[in-house]
């Protein structure tokens, strides 16, 4: 072999190598060559991780990647987009679109499976004319309506435990009873519960029922009879106690909205007080702090503890009539009985990035959307009732939504405990509860 071609051979070996070096060095870097663009690229990843059920099957652009519960997809080009989905066996699939961005991982750490059925134990068999029912939070107590004017009360860590009904203080008959709506009768403690009362005198009042004691306490004649008199104000309390929502706000006080106004009431200590909100649609509470729609469309927020009032801005649909804070108070949901909409009251910097105060719509229905509405205790998800069909839907709107249904249950009523994943539903006149963590 001659010198000039060592030389040429030399000279190819090295181009080789610096150009494969290159490569390699460009590899390492991140950079992808992409071929619709023709060119190298930086490469983003997708982490997906699913946080219920642990052990899930992920695929990405239909094929398997692991069936450990979480991934790390790397090397993936910002000009295409991918498909991730999650499953397991009896559970409903869970799938999103995602396109990446260059040089980050694009983050969905919170995937939750629900189950395809619902699988339940019966809490209180069918009973003729029950229509309505109330869990305490601790899971302990069960009230329930027969027809449209008795209630009975159970204590369920008792299986000897027999149904008591319960009497007021009158000799009146009852004409209805009803349970404050989404469950929000009971007090914290678990200890009381407000029911609303009308007799055949066309008389309707809201009651205070103490379980430790078994005694009533009438709130709207504590109210119009001492907590009205007993508070002179520039600006006059309204006198009838007719509110269309109650809270409660800490162990002795309740927050009631009437005349389109809030009021706090401090049940112990027999006062009332003006919080200065008008024109209130609904409101929510959340340790020192409320949230209200203000008509027509103003989401407002109020520190009780500083007495300070800031607007969130408007909704993201019109005439919401409802709104309900998340578990740890950092969002809030709201409906108008055909939308459901979320707002951020914290910032997010992981997975679905969101600013204070942004908003977005999360589900719309050609059906009316109830208002048992409840945060699943991860607090990405809103559990609703559309008509009796019970659903699920994630608050994560990149994309797409996830949504979990049930169509072959017919449900009359939801009742969720988020603190304690137990989910009660009340279906052909037995209250069920689903068998398992939901």
């Amino acid at each position: 072999m001659t010198i000039r071609i060592r030389r040429i051979l030399l000279g190819i070996a090295v181009v080789i190598f610096l150009t494969a070096g290159s490569v390699l060095l460009v590899y390492a870097r991140g950079y992808r060559w992409d071929f619709s663009n023709n060119n190298f690229v930086l490469s983003g990843a997708i982490y997906v991780k699913s946080t219920y059920p642990k052990e899930t099957e992920i695929t990405y652009n239909s094929k398997v990647y692991n069936k450990k519960g979480s991934a790390l997809i790397k090397n993936l080009l910002p000009s295409k987009k991918y498909t991730i989905n999650v499953s397991k066996e009896t559970f409903q699939t869970w799938g999103k679109e995602f396109q990446v961005t260059a040089g980050l991982v694009t983050n969905t750490e919170n995937v939750i499976l629900f189950p395809k059925q619902l699988q339940s134990q019966i809490v209180w068999p069918e009973t003729q004319g029950l229509n309505d029912f109330s869990i305490s939070n601790d899971k302990k107590l069960i009230a329930i309506k027969i027809d449209t004017a008795k209630i009975l009360m159970r204590d369920l860590t008792n299986i000897n435990a027999t149904s008591t009904e319960l009497k007021f203080p009158d000799k009146l008959k009852n004409k209805s009873v009803n349970f404050l709506e989404n469950n929000k009768g009971w007090s914290k403690n678990s200890q009381k519960l407000i029911v609303l009362r009308e007799t055949t005198r066309a008389i309707k009042n809201w009651y205070l029922y103490d379980s430790t004691s078994n005694l009533f306490t009438n709130l709207t004649t504590l109210y119009e009879k001492k907590l009205v008199l007993k508070n002179p104000s520039p600006t006059p309390l309204p006198t009838k106690f007719l509110p269309t929502e109650l809270r409660w706000f800490g162990k002795n006080s309740i927050i009631a909205l009437i005349d389109a106004k809030l009021f706090l009431i401090d049940v112990k200590e027999e006062k009332v007080t003006d919080l200065n909100f008008s024109n209130i649609q609904s409101f929510d509470v959340f340790e020192n702090k409320i949230i209200a729609i203000k008509n027509p469309n103003i989401l407002l927020m109020m520190d009780s503890a500083i007495q300070n009032i800031s607007a969130l801005g408007e909704t993201k649909f019109e005439n919401p009539n409802f709104i309900e804070f998340s578990l740890e108070g950092d969002k809030a949901v709201y409906s108008n009985g055909k939308n459901i909409g979320v707002i951020w009251l914290k910032e997010v910097t992981n997975g679905q990035i969101k600013k204070t105060n942004d908003q977005e719509l999360v589900y719309q229905s050609n059906e009316t959307i109830r208002r048992e509405m409840f945060w699943h205790h991860f607090d990405e998800y809103v559990l609703f009732s559309e008509e009796q069909l019970f659903k699920t839907a994630e608050i994560d709107t990149r994309s797409n939504v996830n949504i979990a249904s049930w169509p072959e249950n017919k449900i009359d009523k939801v009742i969720y405990l988020p603190k304690e994943s137990k989910l009660y539903i009340l279906e052909n006149s037995t209250v069920k509860v689903f068998d398992g963590e939901f």
